[in-house]
């Protein structure tokens, strides 16, 4: 059965039955034998630093955003539109020589290969 969480997150779980039916449909590609599921209960059960969350514990869990709202907004800030755009995107199919000479300049390729162009054209002007 799907058991839902209140976040209403693609978490799920399933009995090893219903495992057992997905696997004779070829919905999932292996399922453990109980050998298997009982060394791993067992590992689990023997790593103090890692141990098997709870219902309890998920219970608990709350989103990131809540928790650490700061280090989530700097997390997953990104450069918004530019105010007064000084370039054109595009796409433009270059040789795959010319593409690992400049990435092999490392951060600031695409940069380079704006320099380069420009210095291009103002010696062919």
């Amino acid at each position: 059965m799907k058991k839902s969480y209140k976040d209403k997150s693609n978490v799920v779980s399933y009995t090893m039955d219903e495992l057992r039916g997905m696997r004779k449909k070829k919905k999932v590609s292996h399922i453990n034998t109980d050998a298997e599921e009982a060394a791993i209960k067992r590992g689990i059960s023997l790593d103090p630093d890692n141990p098997e969350l709870t219902d309890s514990d998920f219970e608990k869990m709350r989103p990131a955003s809540e928790v650490m709202p700061q280090l989530v907004k700097a997390y997953r800030r990104t450069r918004g539109p530019q105010k007064n755009p000084t370039k054109t995107q595009l796409t433009v199919r270059l040789s795959q020589d010319v593409v690992e000479f400049f990435k092999s300049s490392g951060r600031g390729w695409q940069t380079n290969i704006d320099k380069a162009l420009k210095e291009y054209v103002r010696s062919h002007a």
